[in-house]
């Protein structure tokens, strides 16, 4: 489909019900259209700002995946797709979490927090614990570490999970996490370490 402000708006409704209610197999429909009508009775606001976006990409400012990549990382926070944000300052904001520089910074706050905790190997962070989920999963959660870092080292520290019926609701929480990092990892064709050593 051709870019257009419809093309922004089936993104609108297609991101929350793939990613926030955990769909994950719809990721390969994203860029399908919806039904014309909804798009036609939207609100004006809604219609604006799909305008405003897909006018951004036709001046260059950022490109269409940079959207479908910014949305699927703000999925990881929330439910609903904020299409205000989505403007060029917070879309180089976004693309700056996924460079070598922030990796480095990463790498950095790592250290300070094995120096204070005495551990030793990244897997560590990936271990889940009995409260269902990973050191790492909360520094991210909270920005301390970049999505990116997990991303970067997920394919070869991700452990098991506790297969414990009164961690189930954390478990959910943890996999959406995981499963939409994994997603954006491909949307972005991000770089990921792969060699067996993981010590810092």
């Amino acid at each position: 489909m051709k870019n257009s402000s419809y093309k922004i708006f089936c993104l609108y409704k297609r991101i929350p019900y793939t990613f926030a209610e955990c769909n994950f197999n719809m990721y390969p429909r994203l860029e399908e259209p919806v039904e014309k009508r909804w798009f036609d009775n939207t609100k004006k606001f809604i219609k604006d700002q799909c305008y405003r976006i897909y006018n951004e990409i036709e001046n260059n400012y950022y490109s269409f995946d940079d959207v479908v990549a910014y949305l699927i990382y703000e999925s990881i926070w929330h439910d609903e797709v904020i299409l205000p944000e989505v403007n060029r300052f917070t879309m180089e904001k976004f693309k700056a979490i996924f460079t070598e520089t922030q990796l480095h910074k990463d790498r950095g706050m790592i250290k300070k927090i094995n120096d204070a905790a005495k551990l030793k190997d990244i897997k560590e962070y990936f271990y889940i614990r009995e409260n269902g989920e990973s050191l790492i999963y909360r520094l991210c959660m909270k920005k301390i570490i970049s999505a990116y870092f997990f991303a970067y080292y997920a394919n070869c520290c991700l452990t098991g999970f506790f297969g414990v019926h009164k961690l189930k609701e954390r478990h959910t929480e943890y996999k959406k996490f995981d499963e939409t990092v994994k997603i954006l990892t491909t949307q972005m064709k991000l770089a990921t370490f792969s060699s067996t050593n993981t010590k810092e």
